[in-house]
């Protein structure tokens, strides 16, 4: 749990030019962690969010007021990092099993029969929640929000699902 007048006390030695990172960070991570959880998709880029936050909150330690709220300074800047990384995420182009499929249907090297009977034992193979979050995705074509509603999760939860368990599929297709 973080305490606010040591960070506060943490910010001004910082803004100072003492070298007291450690203690810093220890003080702020946990705070920031539980911004990244709250604004991020995928989880797995909490601790992303927690260094480079950190790393800005460094490299603008002069332009810091003291007389503002600390705490909402922080937030802001963890907040807007976890944006950053989230758009960075919707902009990367993942193959989608939708586009593998299409591949191996028009391949001549692979049998598009075979092609399916394989991918239907892999996703046999998943555990059920993502197996379930795929056959709803590629068979059903319901979004990301409409599955999260279906199965009472939250859809960046669902998103998570659907990648790791595409990740899984294409590796053991190919």
């Amino acid at each position: 749990m973080y305490n606010g007048r040591r960070l506060i006390e943490y910010l001004q030695r910082l803004k100072r030019g003492e070298n007291i990172l450690d203690k810093f960070y220890d003080a702020v991570s946990g705070y920031i962690s539980y911004v990244a959880y709250k604004y991020l998709i995928d989880k797995s880029y909490v601790d992303d969010v927690i260094i480079n936050t950190v790393s800005k909150i460094i490299n603008n330690i002069q332009k810091y007021d003291d007389t503002k709220n600390s705490l909402a300074w922080i937030y802001t800047i963890a907040k807007n990092e976890t944006y950053r990384i989230n758009e960075r995420e919707k902009r990367q182009t993942h193959i989608s099993l939708e586009e593998v499929e299409q591949v191996a249907c028009i391949s001549e090297s692979i049998d598009s029969a075979e092609f399916l009977l394989d991918l239907d034992r892999i996703i046999k193979k998943l555990g059920p929640k993502d197996a379930q979050i795929v056959e709803l995705r590629v068979f059903s074509g319901l979004t990301f929000r409409e599955i999260a509603e279906e199965l009472h999760m939250y859809p960046g939860t669902v998103a998570k699902h659907y990648k790791n368990a595409l990740d899984i599929i294409l590796k053991k297709l190919f």
